[in-house]
């Protein structure tokens, strides 16, 4: 004989296994913090930024000469940026950095300088600079741009200490913001799409 309660047996069974599973997986696809929600809020980011920049009136990068970042380098013991400057329909002057001995540091027409600044506010200096293309560079730093021609530089600065969130780079009254760099001697071209 058959009794009604032994039915029920197999089909709890078959429910609390389901239950489990289903308790399983969920558990397993709950959605913790991602990269996103941990990153600090952008405002406070940037008015931390405008805080470390010294005092001194910027312009836009929107003159006749313009002024791109095309690369950034970390090797091992200096970080690389290039820059490339260019010139729109009318031909014009280029200011690279000059090292004033009486001084003891790198100057941009004699009053401004180039420098890195990361999101902990600490600065790195310039330390060199150097033409890609085997230009000599001028004693007085300035480069003659005809309308349409561009010119190349490599600008040298002390190894980064560590791999910046946030990396702003200031050249006279310029501010350029650079892309982050993610691992040692890695290339960085800012105009490259990264795949995600």
């Amino acid at each position: 004989m058959f009794l009604p309660h032994q039915k029920r047996w197999p089909s709890r069974i078959l429910l609390t296994v389901l239950f489990a599973l289903v308790g399983a997986l969920g558990a397993g696809c709950r959605r913790s913090a991602s990269p996103v929600d941990t990153l600090p809020n952008l405002d406070a980011i940037n008015d931390r930024m405008r805080a470390c920049l010294p005092p001194r009136r910027y312009r836009a990068n929107d003159g006749n000469i313009r002024i791109a970042v095309v690369g950034l380098t970390r090797l091992e013991t200096e970080t690389k940026v290039r820059i490339v400057a260019y010139a729109g329909k009318d031909a014009g002057a280029f200011d690279l950095p000059v090292y004033y001995m009486s001084r003891g540091r790198w100057m941009i027409n004699e009053t401004g300088r180039a420098f890195l600044i990361d999101q902990d506010c600490r600065q790195y200096r310039l330390k060199g600079r150097s033409s890609t293309s085997g230009l000599k560079i001028p004693l007085n730093g300035r480069i003659e741009l005809q309308a349409g021609q561009s010119f190349e530089s490599d600008l040298s600065f002390p190894r980064l200490a560590e791999r910046p969130h946030i990396l702003i780079m200031v050249y006279g009254d310029l501010i350029m913001s650079l892309p982050p760099l993610h691992s040692s001697a890695q290339t960085i071209n800012p105009h490259e799409k990264s795949a995600s």
